[in-house]
């Protein structure tokens, strides 16, 4: 009985272990998905679906005579695989038309932004619908209300009624880009603009009533930049440039903190995480980035999802469930000049744990000539900074140095003695390292 019970008990136990090792792997699932047409396709936004998965647009360009851009949509499931994609073509005499914004009204009815037009689509992508906007530099929705429709251009927010007639519009300067409005707590929509003085910021009702429109911070880094409210109810606004700058101020518009981290090429997207941090995303080096902070301002990480194309760039970061994180942007293609959409779903330190479409990769490392008594040259496939080491066979480090976004590079090793020596050179955002044995005469 005492036996029976025991390996019953262990037989439990082993069960138990099996299934917390499986929901680990649940939890750390991480993967990549792209999508669009055979030629080049540009991402403009992704949202997360109240129900679960993605939406997301771009603009795609086509080989059809005549029309020179096409808006791309796309519905996905949680793990990112497909539910319907369609391709919508412009309405003669345009030539063109661009997929810019998405926006989830229900689990039911969804938005597409473009240049001129506003398309409303059902659950199974069926186009039921659409409202002309009476402006053409057309940005981001922001709000859908009893069919009413606020939206951001180049230089205004608007808002349209049911039948399409502009209900109010209100001007300010400086404002292209998406991410910069908001809509708050109160259901006002909020906004920060350059003007005299310094960067103001702006609270406008739905009935298109400024109620407040105040100078922030003389002297602070605040920035016109991309804007959110967090958890706290305190504003959060974030720039790039040489440096990346996040500056927290609270509802009565007094700043709270101010810090500056390192700076992306492109800084695209931000969103707060389950420790009431930030993670930020965007380029860097022609990769997807990743810069995270604590909730006390502090940088934890920064650093790049391995490079496998020759450019990939995130404009759309969403925290995932189990902490990790789905970014929507651009890459997928092993050559220059095309690109597709990509969904990239890391794990909750921004990693993939597997390598970014391992099927497509094309890392290499060549060295000419080979043999070579004095000089070599050393080239790889990509822009890599991290450390070249030579060392004999026996493992010895004959010579050690830095390289920086090296592509091409020439080196003399007319001072080695005959013989076998291996070059390696490891990449320090996916540490992994390239070989190559050379031969000196």
């Amino acid at each position: 009985m005492n036996t029976t019970k025991l390996l019953i008990s262990r037989f439990a136990v082993a069960i138990i272990i099996c299934l917390m090792v499986i929901n680990n792997l649940q939890a750390q699932a991480t993967w990549q998905r792209s999508y669009g047409t055979p030629t080049t396709d540009f991402p403009r936004q992704m949202i997360a679906l109240s129900q679960g998965g993605y939406l997301f647009t771009g603009q795609s360009y086509t080989s059809v005579p005549g029309i020179y851009n096409i808006a791309y949509l796309a519905k996905t499931k949680s793990n990112g695989d497909s539910v319907w994609t369609r391709e919508i073509f412009p309405i003669l005499p345009d030539s063109s038309i661009v997929g810019l914004s998405v926006f989830e009204v229900s689990p039911n009815l969804f938005l597409l932004g473009s240049s001129k037009i506003i398309f409303m689509y059902d659950s199974n992508g069926t186009q039921i619908g659409y409202k002309k906007i009476p402006i053409a530099s057309f940005y981001q929705i922001i709000d859908f209300v009893n069919g009413d429709i606020v939206y951001t251009t180049g230089a205004k927010l608007q808002k349209v009624d049911t039948s399409g007639l502009l209900k109010w519009s209100i001007d300010f300067p400086n404002f292209f880009g998406t991410k910069k409005v908001i809509k708050n707590h109160n259901n006002n929509y909020c906004y920060l603009y350059p003007g005299t003085g310094g960067t103001y910021f702006r609270e406008i009702t739905f009935g298109g009533q400024i109620i407040k429109d105040q100078l922030l911070g003389v002297g602070s880094s605040i920035s016109n930049g991309m804007l959110m409210q967090n958890s706290k109810m305190n504003y959060v606004e974030v720039h790039g440039g040489s440096n990346t700058a996040m500056v927290k101020f609270d509802t009565l518009l007094n700043i709270l903190s101010e810090n500056t981290y390192p700076g992306f090429n492109e800084l695209r997207a931000f969103s707060e995480t389950p420790d009431k941090g930030y993670i930020l995303t965007g380029m860097e080096n022609q990769d997807i980035a990743f810069l995270k902070i604590d909730s006390s301002g502090n940088q934890e990480y920064f650093h790049w999802l391995v490079r496998w194309f020759y450019e990939e760039f995130a404009i759309d970061i969403h925290v995932d469930t189990d902490g990790g994180f789905v970014v929507f942007g651009s890459g997928g293609r092993d050559e220059p000049n095309y690109s597709d959409y990509l969904l990239v779903k890391t794990n909750s330190d921004a990693t993939l744990g597997i390598p970014l479409m391992p099927e497509k990769k094309h890392y290499e490392l060549i060295v000419y000539p080979n043999p070579s008594q004095s000089v070599i040259n050393i080239k790889t496939t990509f822009p890599i900074t991290g450390e070249l080491i030579i060392t004999d066979l026996i493992g010895r480090t004959i010579l050690k140095k830095e390289v920086h976004s090296l592509s091409t590079m020439e080196l003399n090793v007319e001072s080695l003695e005959q013989g076998v020596y291996v070059v390696q050179i490891t990449d320090q955002y996916s540490h992994i390292p390239f070989y190559q044995k050379i031969l000196k005469q």
